[in-house]
């Protein structure tokens, strides 16, 4: 297998620590906040997601797949972010044909993302600030 092929065959980073700092100017603590109240929160959100979804409410399953976005855009999250600007599109069309999987999507994709997260709250857990390079 060429090398290429082998890359490709590589899943994508979850996410990527450097430029999260980046958007955080470096600060660590501020990251680790962050990442505690989006792990308390983000059960929340998925479940307000699933009850719009049940109850057939586009404008609901809208609020909430944006909600979710916005959190994980933080984390510059790719995939997950566009699984849930996916899901965000579909509601705002009315059209909740295919949300169901796109539900399950962002919920997958949230799950590969919840242990990288997890580790960011370890990662540097003594110093407030991380150095960037210029």
């Amino acid at each position: 297998m060429t090398q290429a092929a082998l890359a490709a065959a590589e899943p994508a980073p979850v996410i990527n620590r450097q430029a999260i700092l980046d958007l955080l100017e470096g600060d660590a603590d501020l990251l680790r906040e962050i990442v505690v109240l989006f792990l308390e929160s983000c059960p929340q959100r998925l479940a307000r997601a699933r009850v719009a979804l049940a109850e057939g409410n586009p404008r609901n399953l809208a609020l909430a797949a944006h909600s979710l976005r916005g959190s994980l855009a933080n984390f510059v999250a790719t995939a997950a972010v566009a699984a849930a600007l996916r899901l965000e599109l579909l509601a705002r069309r009315g059209d909740l044909t295919g949300a169901p999987e796109t539900l399950a999507d962002l919920e997958r994709e949230i799950a590969r993302l919840q242990p990288a997260l997890a580790e960011l709250t370890q990662q540097g857990a003594g110093s407030a600030r991380v150095e960037l390079e210029p």
